[in-house]
């Protein structure tokens, strides 16, 4: 089974990293919060693949002190830093503690995602597992190599309208009646939930993420080969 990546979005700043973390978890992301560097589990930090989300000024140990750190732990991890230095040589110095990518805040979602996307296609440069299949009659979603996981029947009906439709994508309102939800509960928790939950299956499958985007303004979209039967 495939390895999935975990975002780790370190930063203080409670409003923005909920908001951060929920933005990832929109996009089909594993994202997870820490309010200092010092609240990161050791287990987590031993873990292989991980992403980190680094802002620079800290309380404690600072994201350059904690960069420096997870590289010498994980060189093949992924690390941002975002911070409000703009500066050539506070960017120098980033870089040199380890970062990948170095953003200035505030930073848009959608610049965001594209780094974390490309980080991602770094370190998981082929997709192990590229043939899934989904059995209507047995509610089952199936790999190449046989992993499979069990679905609900709203969870089938949304992935089998997702493979079947134009650019693989559907609107708001399909994806709410695939799912067996009323239109008034499109932009709600309820939805949201359920694309959790359903986003975590196919994860635990081995898909690899985002494995439903979600398209501002218009609906989801299936980011992977699906074959229905």
């Amino acid at each position: 089974m495939v390895a999935q990546l975990t975002v780790s979005v370190v930063e203080d700043h409670d409003l923005l990293r909920e908001a951060t973390v929920s933005m990832l978890q929109e996009n089909g992301f594993h994202a997870v919060g820490w309010e200092s560097a010092e609240a990161i589990p050791s287990s987590l930090s031993s873990a292989q693949p991980t992403l980190y989300i680094v802002d620079v000024n800290l309380p404690g140990e600072s994201g350059l002190e904690l960069a420096r750190r997870l590289r010498l732990a994980q060189p093949g991890a992924g690390i941002v830093m975002v911070t409000a230095r703009s500066d050539i040589p506070d960017r120098v110095e980033g870089y040199s503690s380890g970062a990948d990518a170095y953003l200035i805040k505030p930073v848009e979602p959608e610049e965001l995602l594209a780094v974390v996307r490309s980080l991602q296609a770094r370190m998981f440069p082929v997709q192990a597992v590229n043939e899934w299949l989904l059995e209507r009659a047995t509610l089952k979603f199936k790999s190449s190599d046989a992993a499979f996981v069990h679905l609900t029947h709203p969870e089938v009906s949304l992935l089998a309208g997702l493979a079947q439709a134009v650019d693989h994508t559907l609107s708001r309102e399909d994806d709410a009646l695939h799912l067996n939800l009323t239109l008034e509960d499109k932009y709600k928790a309820s939805m949201n939930v359920r694309l959790s939950q359903l986003r975590r299956k196919l994860r635990s499958a081995g898909v690899i993420e985002p494995s439903i985007k979600s398209l501002r303004n218009r609906g989801l979209r299936l980011c992977f080969k699906l074959t229905v039967r």
